[in-house]
């Protein structure tokens, strides 16, 4: 039996062991994969408990605190877990319409308002609410384990320092990616985030909270440890010097500091206004925490050099980037603002149970008011605010009383005298991280990603293990009875209480490893599927893919969803494509695509009364879904093709103005497909909305279509409307040489000239306008008049760079090469560029001069020898100059500084095969 006991001790720590790095390691563990492995863990690590407990018989006396002052304290930190996991439970059930009216008002509505009938359950999403269960069992196992198992100062201290390496070689990684503005190799391609320093983590802000729970932890190691004796007399000054030598000295003590300042300085650059705010609320913390017997002042004077440290660092290495970004919460930043009046409508609507755990995102987008870059909210940024929407009251409730018992629990133990400094600073380490995370979590959503929630739990479990830690007395082992660490005696296991502990022990692990492990294991694998059906290239793979993942697990949407647009775009079976809509719809009734979607296929099968009644819906669940206007829009313009009814018309009118107001990019998409049947002006007009910005875009559309009376319509009303909404708009240089365009196209060249002129007052781009000058003119083909102006511009300007160089292109594009060359190669001798050489390389190709073609390119090469279309400028001279072995070397070098263009690879070819032609022989 004690055999069995030891191994499930160390199965423990080893499982321990693998949930701290395979969390941060695969940047947060977010993908469902990720956390199934990180829930199955714990589940074998709550049964390995349980088994620990059962073949123990002996039960500890000394080495735990007595518990008979915190019985109601320790039976709450038991009970609230279990009572949130039945609330989840609650959740996922299926309740008749009278009880779900009673207890979710709202959601009985949307059942009703979607045509579902029969029980449903709370939650407005049950599959989903389902895999955030398994997150909550696998955070109350994790917490529960860590509080009751870590039984030793040695585990605490394996724990401990695992947290503190893992935090340190991340915070290194993070500081890297900064310093080197380089994503450094990955598990993944950053794409968001480059400037700041992120780690492991696809967002900066999830890696600070990270970084918040290890330091202080790192930070307590920093002062476990014995002072030296006989410095109590001694100055401040001289009793830091010799505690700072009793460090360096000890190597154990480099890592702690050094991983203090590296983390510090990795969340500094993470630039996490919350998180940095977090942090230094938390180092407060920490010190208060250590008690004044303990935080004297060679105590407070070391914290403060290893803050003066960090700060010394960080203004080295730059904190300007930093301090912009509080600049832009002071100018105001809206957008948490703008989600958490949303999650303040949602709760609201839902009070009592909430929408269901994890549910935020399915239910935003009914409410969301503002566009945003990424679609809608995902989340809320505030977990506090997102518990009350998933859980309602009741959630909120349970989680506000974990955190109360927990604190008071925790707080009272700390408070006892027999606690020993390593106690003592790693308790204090433990409360300052986890403090630190929650007042994060008003501005973020840290603990929903489940790396960093595991984190949290860990410590919460920690604190609790090493203030329960008595130290035995010397001889203690020696001695019989209760003064033994352990006491052996069947007294103890006959007691009711302990046989009751191991029954419901027996119990929970039962359900975890019998119900529970397979649903995880199920899901892995329903999304293991979904994710292969995305990745399988025939259509009979992803088919049957996805019916894996059905059979798996029949509960989620996306799966029939995909399976319905299959059968609707690639097998044309409109039927069976409804039926797979309307499942997606019962799993998922808030989901504005799915009701889109059936809207679309009942339409295909003729009932336009279910379609209009669909589309409806899918509006209504998705009021700032742009795509989604813009496709319902869609289906109504060509229903009106269709029918030649001016009802769907109008209709589709209406959804393009609406898709356009939130996002701009729907109004062109628009305006090209109702041009291509109403190019009358006032059918377009109708798609505009009434603003400048719509206005300045329609008229773009209608000058690229060569429509340049109405596009001076067009810019003419923007004018007018800027300058109602500001009346001292005296204009812009992008209106004006729009404008000027317009009067240049129509023929009016005076109007046109003035308006160029003014450009030139609004500007300090001078190349732009002249840029623009000549292209403008060149489009008109009125290119003599363009390069009159400005010839006639360079007494206005004297020598100006960009003006002689767009002279010299009007001389190019009028086929003047005499001119254009004497001016490039004056340019050349004041500033020699690129393109100044390309230009006039093209020059002598014109001229068959293929001699100085090559000199000229040689002098693009030189100027910047990693350009690869400089080499093939060279290959084209030598070419024509018969030199293949020299163009084939400069085609060489081009392809091996961009491999991936096609054309230098053909022209490769061509020459080696006209060589071979000629009967010689090419370089290899």
């Amino acid at each position: 039996m004690r055999r069995v006991e030891t191994a499930c001790r160390w199965l423990i720590l080893l499982l321990f062991f693998f949930i701290l790095i395979f969390g941060p390691l695969f940047y947060g563990a977010v993908e469902e994969w990720q956390v199934s492995i990180l829930a199955l863990s714990s589940i074998v690590i709550f049964i390995s408990w349980t088994v620990s407990q059962i073949v123990d018989r002996r039960q500890q006396t000394v080495g735990r605190v007595p518990s008979t002052d915190y019985r109601v304290l320790s039976a709450l930190l038991l009970v609230l877990p279990v009572l949130f996991v039945l609330l989840v439970i609650l959740q996922m059930t299926a309740l008749p319409d009278n009880l779900l009216g009673i207890l979710s008002p709202t959601r009985n509505a949307v059942n009703k308002l979607a045509g579902i009938e029969g029980s449903t359950p709370v939650s407005i999403a049950p599959y989903t609410t389902k895999l955030w269960l398994f997150r909550v069992i696998a955070y109350s196992a994790i917490f529960v384990v860590g509080a009751h198992a870590l039984s030793s100062r040695r585990q605490v201290l394996y724990i401990l320092a695992l947290i503190v390496v893992m935090g340190y070689l991340i915070a290194v990684y993070g500081l890297l990616q900064y310093l080197s503005r380089y994503s450094l190799p990955s598990f993944f391609e950053r794409k968001y985030y480059l400037d700041r320093a992120a780690g492991t983590y696809v967002n900066p802000n999830h890696f600070a909270g990270y970084l918040e729970m290890c330091i202080p932890l790192a930070l307590s190691i920093v002062f476990i440890g014995k002072r030296r004796a006989g410095t109590e007399g001694f100055p401040l000054g001289r009793r830091i010097i010799n505690f700072l030598s009793e460090k360096l000295q000890d190597r154990r003590a480099i890592l702690p500091v050094s991983a203090v300042v590296v983390m510090s300085l990795a969340l500094v650059f993470s630039m996490s206004r919350m998180g940095i705010f977090s942090f230094a609320v938390s180092l407060i913390l920490f010190a208060l925490l250590l008690g004044k017997r303990h935080l004297k002042r060679l105590r407070l004077a070391i914290l403060g050099s290893i803050v003066a440290l960090i700060l010394a660092l960080s203004f080295w290495l730059g904190l300007n980037p930093v301090l912009k970004r509080y600049s832009v919460l002071a100018g105001g930043n809206l957008g948490r603002a703008h989600a958490w009046r949303m999650t303040g409508n949602v709760i609201k609507d839902y009070p009592v149970l909430g929408t269901g755990l994890g549910t935020f995102a399915h239910v935003s987008p009914n409410y969301q008011t503002h566009h945003t870059k990424f679609g809608h909210w995902q989340e809320s940024h505030n977990d506090y605010l997102n518990l009350l929407s998933d859980a309602g009251i009741a959630g909120l409730v349970i989680g506000a009383g974990f955190l109360l018992a927990w604190y008071v629990y925790v707080l009272r133990l700390l408070s006892k005298k027999h606690l020993r400094t390593y106690q003592r600073s790693i308790a204090a380490g433990c409360i300052a991280g986890v403090s630190a995370i929650l007042l994060h979590s008003i501005a973020d959503f840290n603990l929903q990603i489940p790396a960093n929630a595991v984190y949290f739990a860990t410590l919460l479990g920690l604190a609790i293990a090493v203030l329960r830690i008595k130290e035995p007395a010397a001889g203690a082992h020696r001695a019989a009875g209760h003064s033994g660490e352990r006491r052996t005696g069947s007294d103890s296991d006959r007691h009711p209480r302990a046989r009751l502990k191991k029954a419901v022990l027996c119990l929970t692990a039962a359900l975890l490893g019998i119900v529970v492990a397979p649903m995880i294991f199920g899901s892995f694998l329903a999304e293991s599927w979904l994710a292969k059906s995305r990745s399988a290239k025939d259509l009979d793979g992803r088919i049957q893919a996805l019916g894996n993942s059905i059979s798996e697990d029949p509960g989620n949407p996306e799966a029939h969803y995909q399976l319905g647009m299959i059968e609707y775009w690639d097998r044309k079976n409109y039927r069976k494509a409804a039926g797979h809509f309307l499942e997606a719809v019962n799993r998922a009734p808030c989901a504005g695509k799915h009701h889109y979607r059936l809207g679309l296929a009942y339409s295909r099968l003729g009932e336009d009364i279910l379609c209009e009644r669909e589309l409806s819906l899918a509006k209504k669940f998705a009021p700032m879904h742009g795509n989604l206007h813009f496709s319902i829009g869609y289906y109504h313009f060509f229903k009106w093709r269709r029918t030649g009814d001016t009802k769907p018309l109008a209709d589709a009118i209406s959804e393009f103005r609406t898709a356009a107001r939130i996002n701009g990019g729907y109004l062109y998409q628009a305006l090209e497909l109702v041009a291509k049947y109403l190019p009358e002006y006032e059918h377009l007009r109708n798609l505009v909305p009434d603003s400048p910005g719509y206005h300045h875009g329609f008229a773009n559309f209608l000058a690229g279509k060569a429509r340049w009376s109405e596009a001076l319509t067009e810019y003419r009303k923007v004018w007018r409307l800027k300058l109602k909404a500001d009346p001292s708009y005296r204009g812009d240089c992008e209106l004006c040489l729009a404008v000027s365009r317009c009067y240049l196209m129509t023929g009016n060249t005076q109007d046109a000239k003035r308006g160029y002129l003014k450009a030139l007052n609004l500007t300090d781009d001078r190349r732009r306008v002249f840029h623009a000058i000549r292209r403008d003119y060149q489009r008109a083909k009125l290119l003599h008049e363009g390069l009159r102006l400005l010839e006639s511009l360079t007494k206005r300007f004297a020598y100006d760079f960009a003006l002689q160089t767009e002279i010299a292109n009007c001389h190019l594009a009028l086929k003047d090469y005499d001119s254009a060359e004497k001016l490039l190669l004056e340019l050349s001798d004041i500033r020699p560029s690129e393109q100044i050489y390309y230009q006039l390389h093209n020059i002598a190709m014109r001229r068959k001069d293929y001699n100085l073609a090559e000199v000229y390119a040689g002098s693009a090469v030189r100027l910047n020898p990693s350009e690869a279309s400089h080499y093939c400028l060279l290959a084209k001279a030598r070419a024509a100059n018969r030199d293949y072995k020299g163009a084939v070397e400069a085609l060489q070098r081009a392809t091996a500084i961009d491999p991936k263009n096609e054309s230098y690879k053909k022209e490769l070819d061509r020459i080696r095969s006209h060589m071979l032609r000629e009967n010689k022989q090419p370089p290899q």
